[in-house]
């Protein structure tokens, strides 16, 4: 254990700015470690909370089929409210996708597939043809088969727009 005897004309001038310097920074680094203690913390709480929440899935892809009845019974009325849903569920569900299947004179036709372009989608909601008796069976016969081949980890999702009173299938549906 050896003693260094230093005086204080022997320091340089630079050294004594800093005298006590490393006092601020133990403080410093002390608040630092508090602060990072104490977010870890909130974040074990916010994971414990979320696991603890159960039935809730994040992260989940949705994928809708839009199945919509274009017969000529008040189709001109009802395709406002279709373009604005579609609009309103990709600016609710960003990573979502959409098809669009419409049903008329007893068949249906897959107007778009699965996609998350809104835009598209609107499009050829309003440039389609209409006309004749919908068939809900086909319709839901054709979302079906298109929704077989989806991964398991997302959502699969049928939403029927229909304006008719009845309906053209080529079987009981009931």
């Amino acid at each position: 254990d050896m003693e260094i005897d230093v005086e204080e004309e022997d320091i340089p001038a630079w050294c004594k700015e800093y005298k006590g310097s490393w006092e601020e920074v133990l403080e410093t680094n002390e608040k630092l470690l508090h602060q990072e203690r104490e977010r870890r913390e909130a974040r074990r709480s916010k994971i414990a909370m979320r696991q603890s929440e159960g039935n809730v899935r994040r992260g989940m892809n949705r994928h809708l089929f839009l199945i919509v009845d274009v017969s000529k019974i008040r189709f001109d009325q009802l395709l406002p409210f279709v373009e604005s849903f579609i609009y309103d569920y990709f600016d609710q569900n960003p990573i979502s996708q959409m098809g669009i299947i419409v049903t008329r004179n007893g068949m249906a036709y897959k107007l778009t597939d699965l996609s998350g372009n809104a835009q598209r989608h609107a499009e050829s909601i309003i440039n389609t043809e209409e006309g004749g008796q919908p068939s809900l069976q086909n319709a839901l016969n054709m979302a079906g088969v298109s929704m077989n081949v989806l991964p398991s980890y997302g959502s699969k999702e049928i939403l029927i727009v229909y304006n008719s009173l009845s309906t053209c299938d080529p079987g009981d549906i009931y």
